[in-house]
Protein backbone atom coordinates (compact mmCIF):
# COMPACT_ATOMS: atom_id res chain seq x y z
CA UNK A 1 0.00 0.00 0.00
CA UNK A 2 1.64 3.76 -1.01
CA UNK A 3 -0.25 6.34 -0.47
CA UNK A 4 0.68 10.16 1.00
CA UNK A 5 -1.11 11.44 4.10
CA UNK A 6 -1.43 14.22 6.22
CA UNK A 7 -2.68 13.82 9.58
CA UNK A 8 -3.56 15.89 12.58
CA UNK A 9 -4.54 14.50 16.15
CA UNK A 10 -6.11 15.31 18.66
CA UNK A 11 -4.42 15.30 21.78
CA UNK A 12 -6.27 13.88 23.95
CA UNK A 13 -7.22 10.35 24.10
CA UNK A 14 -11.09 10.83 24.59
CA UNK A 15 -13.35 14.28 23.89
CA UNK A 16 -13.83 16.44 27.16
CA UNK A 17 -17.02 18.31 27.83
CA UNK A 18 -18.73 18.33 24.45
CA UNK A 19 -21.22 16.15 23.18
CA UNK A 20 -19.14 15.19 20.07
CA UNK A 21 -15.57 16.08 19.05
CA UNK A 22 -13.33 16.29 16.37
CA UNK A 23 -10.86 13.60 17.12
CA UNK A 24 -8.77 14.03 13.77
CA UNK A 25 -8.16 15.59 10.28
CA UNK A 26 -6.10 14.57 7.58
CA UNK A 27 -5.40 14.38 3.98
CA UNK A 28 -4.45 10.91 1.51
CA UNK A 29 -3.48 10.56 -2.02
CA UNK A 30 -4.01 7.25 -2.91
CA UNK A 31 -2.22 5.53 -5.85
CA UNK A 32 -4.66 3.55 -8.75
CA UNK A 33 -5.89 0.78 -7.76
CA UNK A 34 -4.36 1.37 -3.88
CA UNK A 35 -6.37 1.64 -0.76
CA UNK A 36 -6.77 1.77 3.24
CA UNK A 37 -6.04 -1.00 5.32
CA UNK A 38 -9.48 -2.39 6.41
CA UNK A 39 -10.36 -1.26 9.64
CA UNK A 40 -13.75 -1.62 11.71
CA UNK A 41 -14.38 2.09 13.00
CA UNK A 42 -15.28 3.21 16.56
CA UNK A 43 -15.20 6.92 15.13
CA UNK A 44 -17.47 8.78 12.58
CA UNK A 45 -15.51 9.53 9.10
CA UNK A 46 -16.44 12.13 6.92
CA UNK A 47 -14.66 12.11 3.52
CA UNK A 48 -14.62 14.54 0.93
CA UNK A 49 -13.36 13.68 -2.49
CA UNK A 50 -10.97 16.89 -3.94
CA UNK A 51 -9.71 14.94 -7.17
CA UNK A 52 -9.76 11.54 -8.60
CA UNK A 53 -12.55 8.79 -8.01
CA UNK A 54 -12.52 5.49 -6.03
CA UNK A 55 -14.82 3.45 -4.43
CA UNK A 56 -15.65 3.09 -0.29
CA UNK A 57 -16.03 -0.87 0.88
CA UNK A 58 -17.95 -0.49 4.00
CA UNK A 59 -19.23 -4.11 5.36
CA UNK A 60 -20.10 -6.49 2.23
CA UNK A 61 -20.95 -2.81 -0.22
CA UNK A 62 -19.00 -0.96 -2.38
CA UNK A 63 -20.01 2.87 -3.51
CA UNK A 64 -18.41 4.52 -6.20
CA UNK A 65 -17.17 7.77 -4.80
CA UNK A 66 -16.55 10.57 -7.34
CA UNK A 67 -15.10 14.05 -7.09
CA UNK A 68 -16.43 16.72 -5.11
CA UNK A 69 -18.82 13.71 -3.04
CA UNK A 70 -18.98 13.44 0.59
CA UNK A 71 -19.70 10.41 2.83
CA UNK A 72 -20.04 9.58 6.68
CA UNK A 73 -19.56 6.00 7.75
CA UNK A 74 -20.39 5.36 11.15
CA UNK A 75 -18.45 3.09 14.19
CA UNK A 76 -18.88 -0.17 13.91
CA UNK A 77 -18.31 -0.51 10.38
CA UNK A 78 -15.93 -3.04 8.38
CA UNK A 79 -14.06 0.40 6.13
CA UNK A 80 -11.32 0.48 3.16
CA UNK A 81 -11.34 3.38 0.46
CA UNK A 82 -9.95 1.95 -2.74
CA UNK A 83 -8.44 4.51 -5.53
CA UNK A 84 -9.71 3.61 -8.85
CA UNK A 85 -7.80 3.41 -12.52
CA UNK A 86 -6.31 7.11 -11.57
CA UNK A 87 -4.67 8.73 -8.32
CA UNK A 88 -7.59 9.55 -5.85
CA UNK A 89 -7.10 12.37 -3.45
CA UNK A 90 -9.53 13.25 -0.43
CA UNK A 91 -9.64 15.31 2.72
CA UNK A 92 -11.40 13.76 5.78
CA UNK A 93 -12.12 13.99 9.66
CA UNK A 94 -13.11 11.69 12.32
CA UNK A 95 -15.29 12.81 15.45
CA UNK A 96 -15.98 10.89 18.49
CA UNK A 97 -18.18 11.77 21.47
CA UNK A 98 -21.74 10.47 22.66
CA UNK A 99 -23.49 12.55 20.11
CA UNK A 100 -21.36 12.52 16.99
CA UNK A 101 -23.47 9.62 15.31
CA UNK A 102 -26.66 11.52 16.10
CA UNK A 103 -25.45 15.06 14.65
CA UNK A 104 -23.84 13.57 11.34
CA UNK A 105 -27.06 11.28 10.60
CA UNK A 106 -29.46 14.22 11.65
CA UNK A 107 -27.75 16.62 9.12
CA UNK A 108 -28.32 14.01 6.84
CA UNK A 109 -24.99 12.54 5.95
CA UNK A 110 -24.71 8.58 4.74
CA UNK A 111 -22.33 6.14 3.59
CA UNK A 112 -23.63 6.82 0.25
CA UNK A 113 -21.37 9.59 -1.00
CA UNK A 114 -23.39 12.48 -2.76
CA UNK A 115 -22.29 16.00 -4.80
CA UNK A 116 -21.00 18.26 -1.78
CA UNK A 117 -19.18 20.66 -4.08
CA UNK A 118 -15.77 21.88 -4.07
CA UNK A 119 -13.84 20.63 -0.98
CA UNK A 120 -13.97 23.64 1.26
CA UNK A 121 -9.97 23.72 1.94
CA UNK A 122 -9.79 27.07 4.19
CA UNK A 123 -12.15 25.00 6.34
CA UNK A 124 -10.57 21.54 6.21
CA UNK A 125 -7.14 23.75 7.40
CA UNK A 126 -8.94 25.70 10.06
CA UNK A 127 -9.82 22.11 11.60
CA UNK A 128 -5.95 21.50 11.08
CA UNK A 129 -4.82 23.71 13.71
CA UNK A 130 -8.21 23.83 15.51
CA UNK A 131 -7.84 19.33 16.85
CA UNK A 132 -4.10 20.75 17.57
CA UNK A 133 -4.87 23.57 19.86
CA UNK A 134 -4.15 23.23 23.53
CA UNK A 135 -5.92 25.10 26.24
CA UNK A 136 -9.06 25.96 28.20
CA UNK A 137 -12.43 25.16 25.64
CA UNK A 138 -10.11 24.58 23.30
CA UNK A 139 -12.15 21.14 22.28
CA UNK A 140 -15.00 23.00 22.19
CA UNK A 141 -14.31 25.93 20.09
CA UNK A 142 -12.83 22.98 17.50
CA UNK A 143 -16.46 21.80 17.96
CA UNK A 144 -17.75 25.26 15.84
CA UNK A 145 -15.41 24.64 12.42
CA UNK A 146 -16.30 21.07 12.71
CA UNK A 147 -19.95 21.64 12.85
CA UNK A 148 -19.87 24.05 9.60
CA UNK A 149 -17.75 21.28 7.74
CA UNK A 150 -20.58 18.90 8.69
CA UNK A 151 -23.24 21.24 7.43
CA UNK A 152 -21.56 23.09 4.50
CA UNK A 153 -21.44 18.97 3.27
CA UNK A 154 -25.21 18.25 3.91
CA UNK A 155 -26.60 21.49 2.90
CA UNK A 156 -25.37 20.92 -1.03
CA UNK A 157 -25.83 17.36 -1.45
CA UNK A 158 -28.42 16.99 -4.58
CA UNK A 159 -28.89 13.26 -4.80
CA UNK A 160 -32.65 13.97 -3.16
CA UNK A 161 -35.17 15.57 -4.89
CA UNK A 162 -37.83 15.74 -2.74
CA UNK A 163 -35.28 16.79 -0.12
CA UNK A 164 -37.81 18.81 2.35
CA UNK A 165 -40.56 16.43 2.80
CA UNK A 166 -37.94 13.36 3.02
CA UNK A 167 -35.85 14.84 5.36
CA UNK A 168 -39.06 15.87 7.91
CA UNK A 169 -39.69 12.07 7.20
CA UNK A 170 -36.23 10.35 7.65
CA UNK A 171 -35.84 13.37 10.86
CA UNK A 172 -38.54 11.90 12.78
CA UNK A 173 -37.97 8.26 12.38
CA UNK A 174 -34.57 9.14 13.55
CA UNK A 175 -35.91 10.83 16.85
CA UNK A 176 -38.17 7.54 17.56
CA UNK A 177 -35.16 5.30 17.43
CA UNK A 178 -32.71 7.73 19.28
CA UNK A 179 -35.62 8.13 21.90
CA UNK A 180 -35.82 4.45 22.20
CA UNK A 181 -32.34 2.83 22.09
CA UNK A 182 -31.92 2.30 25.15
CA UNK A 183 -35.32 0.07 25.83
CA UNK A 184 -34.07 -3.75 24.89
CA UNK A 185 -37.70 -4.22 24.05
CA UNK A 186 -37.96 -2.01 21.10
CA UNK A 187 -36.88 -2.88 17.57
CA UNK A 188 -37.37 -1.77 13.82
CA UNK A 189 -40.91 -3.64 14.14
CA UNK A 190 -41.90 -1.47 17.73
CA UNK A 191 -40.06 1.93 16.01
CA UNK A 192 -42.78 1.45 12.47
CA UNK A 193 -45.54 0.34 14.96
CA UNK A 194 -45.60 4.03 16.99
CA UNK A 195 -44.85 6.11 13.71
CA UNK A 196 -47.84 4.19 12.09
CA UNK A 197 -46.28 2.23 9.13
CA UNK A 198 -45.48 -0.56 7.80
CA UNK A 199 -42.26 -2.45 9.36
CA UNK A 200 -41.12 -3.30 5.33
CA UNK A 201 -42.10 0.33 3.91
CA UNK A 202 -40.39 1.70 6.71
CA UNK A 203 -37.09 -0.04 5.99
CA UNK A 204 -37.39 0.29 2.43
CA UNK A 205 -37.76 4.42 2.63
CA UNK A 206 -35.17 4.63 5.38
CA UNK A 207 -32.15 3.11 3.72
CA UNK A 208 -33.24 4.61 0.54
CA UNK A 209 -33.13 7.87 1.71
CA UNK A 210 -29.84 6.95 4.00
CA UNK A 211 -28.19 4.66 2.52
CA UNK A 212 -28.66 2.60 5.79
CA UNK A 213 -30.75 0.08 7.34
CA UNK A 214 -32.75 1.29 10.03
CA UNK A 215 -31.53 -1.66 12.13
CA UNK A 216 -27.62 -0.84 10.97
CA UNK A 217 -28.56 2.78 12.44
CA UNK A 218 -30.20 1.47 15.83
CA UNK A 219 -27.17 -0.98 16.07
CA UNK A 220 -24.65 2.13 14.99
CA UNK A 221 -26.36 4.20 17.89
CA UNK A 222 -25.88 1.76 20.89
CA UNK A 223 -22.65 0.16 20.13
CA UNK A 224 -21.38 3.79 20.15
CA UNK A 225 -22.91 4.53 23.35
CA UNK A 226 -21.74 1.49 24.26
CA UNK A 227 -18.12 2.37 23.47
CA UNK A 228 -18.20 5.53 25.00
CA UNK A 229 -19.55 3.85 28.33
CA UNK A 230 -16.37 1.31 28.02
CA UNK A 231 -13.59 3.97 27.48
CA UNK A 232 -15.74 6.06 30.81
CA UNK A 233 -17.35 4.16 33.13
CA UNK A 234 -16.24 1.50 35.48
CA UNK A 235 -19.49 -0.01 34.74
CA UNK A 236 -19.56 -3.99 34.11
CA UNK A 237 -20.33 -5.29 31.02
CA UNK A 238 -23.34 -6.27 31.85
CA UNK A 239 -24.59 -2.81 32.96
CA UNK A 240 -23.35 -1.45 29.74
CA UNK A 241 -25.15 -3.92 27.99
CA UNK A 242 -28.19 -2.89 29.58
CA UNK A 243 -27.96 0.89 29.34
CA UNK A 244 -26.99 0.39 25.88
CA UNK A 245 -30.13 -1.39 24.66
CA UNK A 246 -29.41 -4.95 24.83
CA UNK A 247 -31.33 -7.80 25.77
CA UNK A 248 -28.59 -9.58 27.54
CA UNK A 249 -24.88 -9.47 28.37
CA UNK A 250 -23.93 -12.30 26.00
CA UNK A 251 -26.20 -10.87 23.17
CA UNK A 252 -24.29 -7.61 23.41
CA UNK A 253 -21.08 -9.35 23.18
CA UNK A 254 -21.33 -11.24 20.47
CA UNK A 255 -22.88 -8.10 18.92
CA UNK A 256 -20.17 -6.13 19.80
CA UNK A 257 -17.38 -8.98 18.46
CA UNK A 258 -18.95 -9.25 15.15
CA UNK A 259 -19.33 -5.35 14.35
CA UNK A 260 -16.31 -3.95 16.31
CA UNK A 261 -13.92 -6.97 15.83
CA UNK A 262 -13.20 -7.66 19.15
CA UNK A 263 -15.07 -8.01 22.61
CA UNK A 264 -15.98 -5.57 25.08
CA UNK A 265 -13.34 -6.59 27.67
CA UNK A 266 -10.51 -6.23 25.00
CA UNK A 267 -11.74 -2.75 23.43
CA UNK A 268 -11.84 -1.47 27.27
CA UNK A 269 -8.48 -2.74 27.97
CA UNK A 270 -6.90 -0.99 24.35
CA UNK A 271 -9.04 1.89 25.35
CA UNK A 272 -6.43 2.39 28.85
Amino acid sequence: MTYNETLHQRLSRLPSGVAFGLRSVGSIELDPDDSTPERVLDFVHVVWTVEGAGWACIDDAEYEFPPEHTAAFLPGATHCLRAGEQAWRYRWITLDGPAAVLVVSGLGLDTTPAFSGPCPHALFDELAQAVQAIGADSEKRATVPAYRLLVEAASSRAHRADSAQQSDWVSSIQRLIEENAEDPDVGIRQIAEIAGIDRTTLAYRFRKATGVAPKEYLTALRLQRAMTLLRTSNASVAAVAEQCGFSCANYFIKAFAKRVGTTPHRFRRQAV
